[in-house]
């Protein structure tokens, strides 16, 4: 899997994006002058699970590592399924900044955008989230 990665800022809230690599722009979308200074919050959207969110948030009031599968959203507002992993960086004393590794999770994406599209052939009436969609499409 290609890995995309972020630094972003944890010495003071609101934890703003400080790098990117030609890698994340490519996944995500954005260039590095629409990314930086702003929260990886422009990753999140409808589909984003509140409980990633709230992990997301801990790990980073405690200074822990994180491993969390969480949607996430590319600027064309294209959603995918990201491997997220979270890492301190410390200076020997404090945490001064944290490493997100994003990686794709490419057979759930193609999953879900499968489920999507046999979601709307079949004219479903209700939404449902990509994980809905995809165990929908899995039970067929």
């Amino acid at each position: 899997r290609p890995i995309f990665q972020v630094v972003c800022s944890t010495s003071e809230y609101p934890h703003a994006i400080t790098h990117v690599n030609e890698a994340w722009t490519a996944l995500c979308g954005f260039t590095p002058e629409e990314a930086l200074g702003k929260t990886c919050g422009l990753l999140q959207g409808p589909r984003t699970a509140e409980s990633a969110k709230e992990a997301i948030a801990s790990a980073v009031a405690t200074s822990q590592r994180l491993s969390i599968e969480v949607v996430n959203y590319k600027k064309s507002g294209a959603c995918f399924m990201n491997h997220l992993m979270l890492e301190p960086l410390a200076n020997g004393r404090s945490v001064t900044h944290y490493m997100a590794t994003l990686c794709e999770n490419k057979e759930e994406a193609q999953l879900y955008a499968e489920a999507a599209h046999a979601q709307a052939a079949v004219g479903a009436k209700r939404s449902r989230t990509c994980r809905d969609a995809a165990e929908a499409l899995a039970r067929q």
